[in-house]
């Protein structure tokens, strides 16, 4: 009769010993995958914790019997479906529901390029240099670099799984970004035209993203046990953030009172605990931003091609640093790892490159004053 173990099945037919275990991703057959092990016990219970291991680790079906009983991996696997398999990996943490769509879209996009219907190693250099360069002329320097990234992620879970030994991406020289960075932000007066261009409920998302410098993916999963308004207080959770580490954002009475707004519009008995604050779609809410920046009247028409949701963020960084918070404060309340993240942002500050020289009057005293008003008047 068959044992049942926590992971598998091991019995015995005859003078051998087999096991079945739950199939792994990419597998295709009816039933579960089984196999005969020879005459000994303990070495079928060892293979059955191997492949355990093997797919708590995310690794296909193929690579579980490559790797477990030596079975060659399959050959002739296009780059294609390597990606499939990239797709259908398992996640040691909860994903962004928003950021697994985009990686997604990425991966599909780069996929309807006719070399990735190729075996993956037969793909060379040269084919993934000219689509490179046929991408940049079609889209843009920056979009063909997005495409490069993706296509080289597959080849490298490739190699892992030793399907093949290089990656025809490296060597492949990307386009320049230089001056891409995004560094526009609004007026206080343009955040008041853009808040009162906005429908009433969706008011409060953006007064929130304006006083808090949340993203947008973490408003739109933030839930209500995440807010005390005991201590003013907002708690982002680790899943939902981009460095993947939760924070602690304060409230000030605008949040406050956006938060207080939208409460009061879904019913205290509607909120519950782990209701979504803003339960929309990413969709609904890209559109309706989309039509409240279009009937703004306070943002001039040539600077809405570069204001996007996430500008309502550094315009909270720059409002703050203007108004006396320090970039180490900063740093922490936008969760950014790295302070040359926050650096630049400094040239918002009142006093920047003005205070320090000022403090030398002091140091050089009457003395240089009085040297530079004798220098004067021998020019005289």
């Amino acid at each position: 009769m068959p044992r049942r173990r926590h992971f598998g099945t091991i019995w015995r037919e005859g003078r051998s010993w087999r096991i079945a275990w739950p199939p792994a991703h990419g597998y295709t057959g009816k039933h579960r995958p089984r196999k005969t092990i020879g005459r000994k016990r303990g070495l079928a219970a060892r293979r059955l914790s191997q492949i355990e291991s093997c797919i708590a680790d995310g690794k296909s079906h193929d690579q579980v019997m490559h790797e477990v009983f030596g079975v060659p991996l399959p050959a002739g696997k296009t780059f294609k479906e390597w990606a499939e398999d990239y797709k259908a990996r398992p996640h040691e943490h909860e994903r962004d529901p928003e950021q697994v769509h985009k990686e997604n879209w990425r991966i599909d996009h780069v996929c309807k390029a006719p070399w990735t219907k190729l075996p993956i190693e037969r793909i060379t250099r040269k084919q993934i240099k000219a689509w490179h360069e046929r991408r940049a002329r079609e889209t843009s320097g920056p979009t063909a670099n997005r495409g490069l990234g993706v296509a080289s992620v597959i080849f490298k879970y490739a190699i892992e799984w030793e399907a093949i030994e290089n990656n025809p991406c490296e060597g492949v020289k990307r386009y320049s970004e230089v001056g891409r960075q995004r560094d526009c932000y609004l007026t206080a007066e343009e955040c008041r035209s853009l808040i009162a261009s906005c429908e009433d409920w969706f008011r409060p998302f953006v007064v929130l993203a304006l006083n808090t410098g949340m993203r947008r993916g973490e408003l739109l999963e933030l839930q209500w046990d995440q807010v005390d308004f005991l201590r003013g207080r907002i708690q982002a959770r680790r899943k939902d953030t981009r460095t993947k580490k939760k924070r602690l954002v304060g409230m000030n009475r605008n949040a406050r009172a956006a938060l207080m707004q939208v409460r009061e519009a879904a019913g205290e008995e509607n909120a519950g605990r782990q209701d979504r604050v803003f339960p929309w779609t990413s969709w609904r809410a890209r559109k309706e931003w989309d039509a409240t920046l279009s009937r703004c009247q306070g943002v001039p028409e040539d600077k809405k091609d570069e204001v996007v949701f996430h500008t309502l963020r550094h315009t909270f960084a720059s409002l703050a640093v203007q108004n006396g918070v320090s970039l180490e404060e900063l740093m922490k309340i936008l969760g950014h790892l790295h302070f040359i993240t926050v650096q630049r942002y400094a040239k918002f500050k009142p006093d920047v490159g003005v205070a320090p020289v000022r403090r030398l009057e002091d140091v050089l005293g009457e003395s240089a004053r009085g040297e530079e008003e004798t220098g004067a008047a021998v020019m005289g």
